[in-house]
């Protein structure tokens, strides 16, 4: 049974009933609340709102039977977060172990460190040794969706930082985290495809305060998070990938102190986010998303969400520009090649490609950087030297510096500052 081809002949959903690891409780990361809907009380108020401006409509009463039969399961998002230790890989993938992702490489290879970005599932697919009948991308889509906005869409980091000889830290807050609660081992991929990283992942969402709020009450006090819902400084997750793997490393934090990110979360977790990133998000859906909108383009924090369908991206890109003054998006909407395989339930009089994860919308993205700014301090330095403190550079000396500087700069396609160029020119003439 392959994924990527049975996944399109039908439902997500029969297929992983297929293969037996549909369910709720007890079906290691595959567990959710039923199909594929949240516990949290945020989508009762959807659909109310739905059923009140559609009464007739097909889609509501589809979705209201759905979420009849999701709250008689009794399971919430996370919830093996409240025993002691996290899920290994096999009881993790509860597959085959010839078809198992692993983090584990104590009884099997790991890895090569990459040298390029990966581009596409077959290449992920073969960097992991893993045939394409193992269906773990019906998981995996959601670290590779991160890694594809970190490496192209955002271009927070490159192949060429993690290549360097220091270690590179990035802090991505993770918004609305709900059915990754389940598989939060799964995220250690992150720190295989990214060699040399210091990869810090914060969650946030109604959820993950759900699960804190858990994992307080006193028959959880010995759980995985019941210490993180304390402190908040705690990782509930750590992974280090191995030396030929590249050394990444990778801890996941819960923010469970609030239901939603606010502006007070931007250095909460010690430095003002890299990227900030929200997967399948159905933006201005939910309560906190215009306020997270602003304070991302307020801040510059690069900002980037998924969603399922094409046509919600380019809305929320309308209201972005609208707020911004812009009238044009300053990037269009792109497919996500990493997205989940196969077909979304969706309204069946809606024919519009649907997929988890499918399309990508760039919201904000950081201020470019002046290249010039040090080249230009260096040479006004070399100026001010020559003229306030002869002393310090002899003058056969001090003409050449700068020169060096000021062409460095030119080379470089740095602007230099007004007027340098005719101090430069008075500058040299009196030295020589």
């Amino acid at each position: 049974m392959n994924p990527f081809k049975d996944a399109y002949d039908c439902y997500r959903e029969l297929l992983a009933a297929k293969l037996k690891i549909l369910g709720g409780a007890g079906f290691g990361f595959w567990s959710q609340t039923g199909l594929g809907l949240y516990e949290d009380e945020e989508d009762d108020i959807f659909l109310e709102d739905q059923r009140g401006r559609f009464p007739d409509s097909d889609w509501v009463k589809d979705h209201e039977e759905l979420r009849e039969k999701q709250k008689r399961i009794q399971f919430i998002n996370g919830q093996d977060l409240l025993k002691k230790a996290h899920l290994t890989d096999d009881l993790g993938w509860k597959l085959p172990a010839h078809l198992v992702l692993r983090r584990d490489f104590s009884v099997t290879k790991s890895p090569g460190r990459l040298s390029s970005v990966i581009q596409s599932w077959d290449e992920w697919y073969a960097w992991r040794g893993l045939s394409k009948a193992s269906p773990v991308a019906l998981l995996m889509h959601y670290p590779l969706s991160i890694y594809r906005i970190l490496t192209h869409t955002l271009g927070v980091t490159t192949v060429r930082a993690s290549k360097s000889q220091k270690r590179v830290p990035l802090t991505v807050h993770y918004i609305g985290a709900e059915i990754e609660l389940n598989f939060i081992p799964i995220f250690s991929e992150l720190a295989l495809l990214l060699p040399n990283h210091d990869i810090d992942i914060v969650f946030f969402g109604p959820c993950v305060f759900n699960i804190g709020q858990e994992g307080r009450k006193s028959k959880h006090r010995s759980s995985l998070v019941s210490l993180t819902a304390q402190e908040s400084g705690l990782p509930i997750f750590s992974y280090d990938a191995p030396k030929d793997s590249g050394a990444g490393r990778l801890r996941v934090f819960l923010h469970t102190a609030t239901k939603h990110w606010t502006i007070g979360d931007i250095s909460t977790y010690g430095f003002k986010p890299d990227a900030i990133i929200a997967c399948n998000a159905g933006l201005f859906l939910y309560e906190g998303s215009e306020g997270l909108v602003k304070a991302a383009m307020r801040h510059a924090i690069p900002f980037a969400v998924t969603d399922y369908q094409e046509f919600m991206l380019e809305s929320n890109s309308a209201v972005v520009s609208h707020m911004t003054g812009h009238h044009e998006p300053q990037k269009p909407v792109e497919l996500n090649p990493f997205h989940r395989p196969g077909q979304r339930h969706y309204p069946r009089d809606n024919l519009a490609p649907s997929l988890d994860n499918g399309f990508i919308l760039v919201v904000s993205e950081s201020e470019p950087k002046d290249e010039s700014l040090p080249g230009q301090r260096v040479a006004a330095l070399l100026v001010k030297i020559y003229f306030c403190h002869r002393i310090i550079l002899p003058r056969r000396t001090a003409w050449p510096a700068a020169l060096f500087v000021v062409l460095y700069m030119r080379r470089s396609g740095c602007n230099l500052p007004q007027g340098l160029t005719e101090q430069f020119s008075m500058f040299r003439a009196r030295t020589q």
